[in-house]
């Protein structure tokens, strides 16, 4: 039996009072747990990369690949457009309000919408985007690569 405070030959903990043993315990146990969980981590990164590794992708692959992007761009573009619309009505069109505005049209100044200005941008960016892929994509692969 050991003494109180030296060590244990089988388990390399001191002789201590059962609580703070067992906080040990869980303490090395938890290291343990993080250990296992970095080793299996770098392993499924290793594994994932040379998945990538050999994935080769052809170039009408690509072609693709960037069609779809460019449509799911367009796709999110009119799900902001349409919230932005929805906002707009619900702010200036209150239930039960009917009242007509006295002033001539001339008077008012025309307020943008926000919509309006994503809208612009769109017609400027989208084209743009696809004309600088089509500028790096078609003299990479027509160069005989």
């Amino acid at each position: 039996m050991p003494r109180q405070g030296a060590r244990s030959a089988a388990n390399g903990v001191t002789s201590l009072p059962d609580g703070r043993r067992q906080r040990i315990r869980r303490n090395a146990c938890a290291e343990d747990a993080q250990k296992v969980k970095e080793i299996r981590l770098t392993s499924c990164f290793q594994k994932a990369m040379a998945i990538i590794d050999t994935i080769r992708t052809s170039q009408v692959d690509l072609w693709m690949m960037m069609g779809m992007v460019f449509v799911f761009a367009a796709l999110i573009e009119y799900a902001i457009l349409n919230s932005l619309e929805r906002h707009a009505k619900q702010k200036t069109q209150k239930p039960g309000d009917y009242k007509i505005d006295e002033e001539t049209p001339e008077k008012k100044k025309p307020r943008k919408d926000p919509s309006d200005r994503v809208d612009e941008v769109s017609r400027i960016i989208f084209p743009l985007a696809f004309i600088i892929f089509n500028l790096v994509y078609w003299p990479y692969y027509t160069s005989g690569r």
